[in-house]
């Protein structure tokens, strides 16, 4: 290390004690933030507008997909008055000569319209309808319960938990009287319960799947009825639908459940009127087949009938939310609360963020926008925990304890952390490019730990062309430098998209680094390594292109990435010739060398070590190369090819090739010359494949004493 280090005791503990303070204040303001969470008037403006956030989410993310075979039949302002039928429509139809007679209809204008919707085929159909009275005709009466013995389960009635008001308010199902169902209607037929429940803002975002008389009482009256061990639990309405058309769709539905709604627009009303007028039914509803093998719902859609729910979307017909909660039974779209400590981990995570934002950033600008990019990435966030994971969090609790610690740091902080930045920043300038000292400014406290030597797990990337110096004999030296930048530039920006540090180029060969100065953990530092030798394997084949059109010759890369530890620190010589870098030394860096070289032998542009393998999981399609024990290593390392993403499509014959390999390393050379043959045939027959063709082709003729399955490397 120089002589010149920063005054190294004072200003340190000074600004160590600055931080000290800044911490003291921003745990007070998450002090703060914990007791208004557990005050229960607080909480509940706090939970208002998380409630918020979640209903935008419903909004504005993921909405379960609209099912083709449900249809609803609305009770519209023209089903109840009637008043554009020409006459002769009339006059022809007695199911519409009853519906002219009064609303709420006659019973048999039902009965009617279950045999003319079955008739037609549909699956089922509900009638979003209480049948509580008896008709003024016993006649309707009767219809109907024919209706719903003939049609039994498959026509849906409803019930429905209803308080009635007096000298004390009481608790009643009100439900289908025994004319429409008969005595034992209730668990002989269809019936289920209509009622949404709703918590504190009366909007409705959940659904019970079923529901007995004593949780009812205490959802709607607030207190808690005596259970009665013999009552059968009522069904919802969905929820019979929904086993109606698929039996054991429901079974494991957690009770209660937060469902996913389908677009506001979604399930748009048939007028109901309209079935029974025969021109309509032959031009609207091709004779009958928009119904079949379909789910039927029939409800109030007027707003004098005032059949309307409160949700995220507004105000909705109950018919509609009914579709709306079908639809996510059968598609299985819930939503789960976020977990009970979701709030105390947002607001140690707030603080914890606003921390690291005042330590790491020096500048006021920064910080905030570093604040309110991370409200923005918590906000969208919880909207991806919303759509992929299905899982209700907030991000007010974090977007309050970041905006308001990183504030109160903010405040606290400025002056000494932006003299201080400023003072090692020219120090670290001698010896660094100025964006590994931004990157080496986010951690200062290990700086100087850093910079005089420590053994750190680093992803090590060795690129270089193939035959450059070659190609380069044959080439001016204007245009050699000119295409070599053009490479370079590709290959450096593949490292920094992906989080990589370029440590140093070695003529045409590029030296990159995970896990030096920044360090993601091993696995990330591994899975930025790989993509990043992606992001260059597909930088080439463009900039290959664009050579063919200028008539340059084009380049091919062999990367080798191998992850281990070696040793980081500032090497190089002090002054008077003071030249020195960051950079990393250890065998591991030898080895991800030979790597590279390993690429020629098997006609592969990138391989990697099982060190990184191991640190990769599924995130990437590899193809085992070999087990090599590389020039100047007494360890054999195994080695495969990267060739691709996850989700890259499979070459034919990759499994059958892998078959091979096992077969290889065990021993068993024949059956493995005939996995080998047999891959090639099916489409793998390139250089790998091809040298494993001619090593058991060798070796069936030379059998091994003992066999380890190792090929030793001969080159470098």
């Amino acid at each position: 290390m120089p002589e010149e280090r920063p005054q190294s005791s004072h200003t340190f503990t000074s600004v160590t004690s600055s931080q000290w303070l800044v911490l003291s204040l921003m745990l007070g303001v998450a002090g703060v933030l914990a007791a208004a969470y557990s005050i229960s008037w607080s909480r509940v403006a706090l939970d208002a507008r998380d409630r918020f956030v979640l209903d935008h989410y419903q909004i504005k993310g993921r909405k379960t997909l609209v099912r083709e075979d449900i249809v609803i039949l609305g009770i519209d302002d023209a089903s109840i008055k009637l008043d554009s039928l020409w006459p002769e429509d009339l006059e022809v139809s007695q199911t519409l000569q009853h519906m002219k007679q009064r609303y709420p209809y006659p019973r048999r204008v039902w009965a009617n319209l279950a045999d003319r919707l079955f008739g037609a085929g549909a699956k089922m159909v509900f009638l979003d309808l209480a049948f509580i009275g008896k008709d003024s005709n016993p006649e309707d009466d009767q219809l109907l319960r024919e209706a719903v013995e003939k049609y039994s389960g498959r026509l849906v009635l409803g019930a429905k938990y209803d308080l009635i008001k007096g000298l004390t308010t009481q608790l009643r199902l009100s439900a289908p009287v025994d004319e429409v169902i008969g005595p034992d209607g209730m668990a002989k037929h269809q019936v289920g319960c209509l009622n949404f429940f709703t918590f504190g803002d009366d909007v409705v975002r959940t659904l019970y799947p079923t529901i007995t008389s004593d949780v009812a009482e205490r959802l709607l009256l607030g207190e808690a009825g005596l259970p009665d061990p013999t009552e059968r639990p009522l069904p919802h309405v969905t929820r019979v639908l929904a086993e109606g058309v698929r039996p054991g769709s429901t079974d494991g539905v957690p009770n209660p459940v937060a469902f996913r709604f389908t677009g506001e627009d979604a399930y748009q009303a048939m007028s109901l009127h309209e079935v029974f007028v025969d021109s309509f039914w032959k031009d609207n509803f091709s004779g009958g087949a928009v119904f079949n093998n379909k789910v039927v719902m029939v409800g109030g859609v007027a707003s004098q009938l005032q059949d309307f729910q409160r949700t995220p979307f507004g105000d909705m017909p109950g018919v509609n939310l009914h579709a709306h909660v079908l639809t996510a039974l059968l598609a299985g779209e819930f939503l789960r609360p976020g977990p009970w400590w979701w709030v105390l981990a947002s607001l140690g995570a707030g603080v914890v963020g606003a921390w690291g934002l005042i330590v790491g950033v020096r500048q006021p600008f920064i910080i905030l926008t570093g604040l309110i990019a991370a409200t923005v990435g918590m906000y969208y966030g919880g909207a991806w925990a919303f759509d992929h994971l299905s899982t209700e969090v907030s991000p007010i609790p974090f977007g309050l304890a970041l905006n308001l610690c990183g504030l109160t740091g903010l405040a606290t902080d400025y002056y000494l952390k932006m003299r201080e930045t400023r003072k090692l920043s020219r120090f670290l300038a001698r010896y660094t490019s100025p964006e590994l000292v931004q990157e080496m400014m986010r951690d200062r406290d290990g700086i100087y730990t850093t910079l005089k030597g420590q053994k750190k797990v680093v992803a090590v990337l060795f690129s270089d062309v193939r035959g450059f110096t070659s190609m380069s004999e044959s080439m001016e030296a204007a245009d050699m430098v000119r295409q070599l930048n053009e490479y370079l530039n590709q290959m450096v920006a593949a490292v920094m998209q992906n989080r990589g540090i370029v440590d140093k180029f070695i003529g045409d060969a590029v030296m990159a680094l995970w896990g030096t100065v920044r360090s993601d953990g091993d696995e990330a530092n591994a899975v930025n390594a790989v993509r990043a030798a992606l992001t260059m394997r597909a930088s080439l084949a463009k900039l290959n292109n664009e050579w063919k059109e200028r008539g340059i010759a084009s380049f091919q890369i062999g990367i080798g990435i191998h992850q281990a530890e070696v040793v980081a620190g500032n090497i190089g010589c002090d002054s008077p010739h003071e030249k020195m870098d960051l950079t990393v030394i250890g065998d591991g860096v030898n080895l991800a060398s030979r790597l590279e070289g390993v690429t020629k032998e098997y006609g592969v542009d990138l391989v990697v070590s099982e060190a990184v393998r191991s640190k990769l999981g599924d995130a990437f399609l590899l193809r085992s190369a070999d087990l090599v024990q590389v020039k100047g290593k007494k360890v054999p390392t195994a080695v495969f090819a990267v060739l691709g993403e996850n989700g890259t499509q499979r070459p034919p014959g990759l499994e059958t090739f892998e078959d091979g390999v096992k077969a290889y390393r065990d021993g068993r050379f024949t059956e493995a010359l005939g996995r080998f043959n047999q891959a090639a045939d099916e489409g793998l027959g390139d250089t790998l494949t091809h040298v494993y063709q001619e090593r058991c082709e060798h070796l069936i003729k030379n059998p091994p004493e003992n066999w380890t399955g190792v090929y030793e490397m001969t080159k470098k």
